[in-house]
């Protein structure tokens, strides 16, 4: 896909975070909140990762699902009956910002690029509340999490200024409202999705015995940067022989050996939406037999698994589907002992952990694991969610599967 379809798909985003702002309004409207209360959510501070040498900035994704701002230490205000509208807080740049930051842009400026009714430096943010404390129009104030509330309460004058507190409930809200994506947001996932998929490719070309992973994970980031996609989702897992069974293998450091497999767990974003994909292949170009056997039948489960993705649908049901499918490959495969007759007790005593030891799968969007992270309830049109079985020959998943009498394979 060409950078000026990026371009045109970001410029197509204008009004997706107000568009949210209405649907998290609505949803609250619905819980029983109505006049007096108001959401203040916080966005992320800037972070150091040495000295004075600052980690690139990524926004937190509950702040950037409601106003698509990308300042550091940002706040927003928005009343649930919508009468005051959504207020947009920033901290005050220093006059030196535009020496070392680049150049000041203007409050006006902001408030069109960010599609709020007002805008105000945070200095003045506590001012503003008491305002409307003061004015009987404010007497709850929602926040995400314990953490954001005890933030708040370190701001000169949130202590005392008249109105309740509530972190208790925003968060179980707000994240069936993130799990339906928008028709906006499913488009940014889908060009995520696709450069990263081609990235994978790029990677698999490229690769052959005697690389290193980490140039691997090089190639695979080249590519959907020089496609628009910055930063990745989340740090990118390239495992070769035994690596590419540890889960969470992060030093991306082995040579590649003639033989080996290798796993690619790594995904680009766009606007904090990123890709989620792992894929398995061999180093040489070949499977062997024993690969290729393994891999089919790992093909095979996710190729029925997805067909059962659909409106309506329990994840649950497919997480189960999922452990039988798993224990019906490892005994064709010889890995287990029994017939088909056990494999109902197989999947009870979780025999199928010792050869997938995670999820099945997770919502996706702005984070990798998405708000809830786990559909509980009936999947719906706008859920956009990942399905991963997988065969690991990982000794301490063995290790552990032996040391319980029911789960021995």
């Amino acid at each position: 896909l060409p950078l000026d379809n990026m371009e045109d798909l970001i410029t197509s985003t204008h009004g997706t975070w107000r568009e949210n702002r209405a649907r998290l309004r609505k949803a609250l409207l619905e819980a029983g909140f109505a006049d007096g209360a108001f959401v203040l959510a916080r966005g992320n501070t800037t972070t150091f990762r040495n000295s004075d040498v600052e980690h690139v900035f990524r926004q937190n994704s509950t702040f950037f699902w409601l106003s698509g701002v990308d300042i550091p230490d940002a706040w927003i205000l928005m009343d649930i009956n919508g009468s005051r509208g959504d207020t947009l807080f920033i901290p005050e740049p220093e006059k030196s910002s535009g020496i070392w930051n680049g150049r000041l842009v203007s409050l006006d400026q902001l408030k069109s690029k960010y599609d709020v009714d007002s805008i105000d430096f945070t200095a003045n943010m506590i001012s503003v509340l008491r305002t409307a404390v003061d004015a009987g129009t404010l007497s709850t104030i929602l926040i995400e999490t314990q953490a954001d509330a005890e933030k708040f309460s370190e701001l000169d004058g949130a202590k005392g200024l008249g109105a309740e507190v509530d972190f208790e409930n925003l968060l179980s809200i707000i994240q069936p409202c993130r799990d339906v994506k928008s028709t906006k947001e499913i488009a940014l996932q889908k060009y995520a999705a696709s450069i990263s998929s081609q990235a994978h490719v790029e990677l698999m070309k490229f690769c052959r015995p005697g690389v290193y992973e980490f140039q691997l994970e090089s190639k695979f980031a080249h590519h959907c940067s020089m496609n628009g996609l910055r930063q990745q989702g989340y740090p990118s897992i390239v495992g070769s022989g035994y690596n590419s069974a540890v889960l969470h293998y992060s030093k991306n450091s082995k040579i590649v050996a003639d033989g080996d497999l290798v796993l690619v767990d790594a995904g680009g974003e766009i606007l904090n939406y990123t890709a989620d994909i792992t894929r398995t292949f061999p180093a040489n170009g070949k499977f062997n037999e024993k690969q290729r056997l393994i891999y089919g039948k790992v093909l095979a489960i996710q190729k029925e698994l997805i067909g059962m993705i659909k409106p309506g649908a329990l994840f649950s049901d497919i997480i189960s589907r999922s452990g039988h499918l798993i224990c019906m490959a490892a005994l064709e495969l010889g890995l287990v002992k029994g017939t088909i007759d056990d494999i109902p007790a197989m999947v009870t005593a979780r025999v199928q952990y010792a050869f997938m030891p995670h999820g099945l799968g997770h919502f996706l969007g702005q984070d990798v694991h998405d708000t809830s992270i786990y559909p509980k309830v009936p999947l719906e049109p706008g859920n956009v969610v990942t399905i991963e079985p997988g065969f690991y020959f990982n000794e301490s998943a063995f290790q552990m599967a032996m040391e319980n009498e029911d789960r021995r394979p």
